[in-house]
């Protein structure tokens, strides 16, 4: 999973978001966020923990996903990760329904 995006800064968090589709994933660095100025542009491989500074070419080391959040990106967000998971609960809950019939 690799974005490109404007960095923008919002007190000591930088604008990222996993729950909205197409905004970048949530990344804990101390050190990007010291040299991350808002207005850069950055570039992000959330599978490898990278975040570069395309504008001043730094690299900085982030926290690795969690495997929860890697799943609900790779679904394209939580709205969908939710939608699927109701969806398999629903599947499940109609073949137990088939099966207590029988």
């Amino acid at each position: 999973m690799k974005f490109h995006r404007t960095a923008h800064k919002y007190g000591r968090d930088i604008d990222t978001d996993v729950i909205i589709p197409a905004r970048l994933p949530i990344m804990e660095s101390p050190e990007a966020l010291d040299g991350i100025s808002d207005g850069d542009e950055v570039e992000i491989d959330a599978d490898a923990s990278i975040i570069v500074n395309v504008t001043t070419g730094e690299t900085y080391r982030a926290q690795p996903f969690p495997p929860f959040v890697k799943d609900i990106i790779e679904k394209g967000g939580l709205i969908e990760a939710v939608k699927e998971k109701i969806s398999v609960n629903q599947e499940i809950a109609l073949v137990a329904v088939h099966l207590s019939h029988r």
